[in-house]
């Protein structure tokens, strides 16, 4: 992630509880954030402010965080497509 936060601007997200950033490629916008260190609510919380910035098919957002967030993935997924990597740190993205 370093690559990411060295390429990416912070920005104030609406009802967030930690910081955003953003980051532009040829092809996508990616939102990020990460709140690994944080107990519930704020990664629900932030993950939520984050799926608000989702406006165009070309935007992406990217928590890392402790574990899976299994109770708000049935409450999105409606709406948004996800996928998840697990890091050799032990949180996931």
């Amino acid at each position: 992630m370093n690559f990411f936060l060295s390429k990416s601007i912070k920005i104030e997200v609406l009802n967030s509880t930690v910081p955003f950033y953003t980051y532009k490629d040829e092809e996508y916008e990616y939102f990020y954030f990460d709140t690994s260190d944080y107990p519930p609510p704020d990664p629900m919380i932030n993950l939520m402010a984050g799926l608000d910035l989702l406006k165009k098919s070309n935007q992406k957002l990217i928590m890392i965080n402790h574990k899976l967030p299994l109770a708000v993935l049935p409450k999105i997924q409606n709406d948004f497509v996800f996928n998840y990597e697990e890091l050799e740190n032990g949180f996931v993205k």
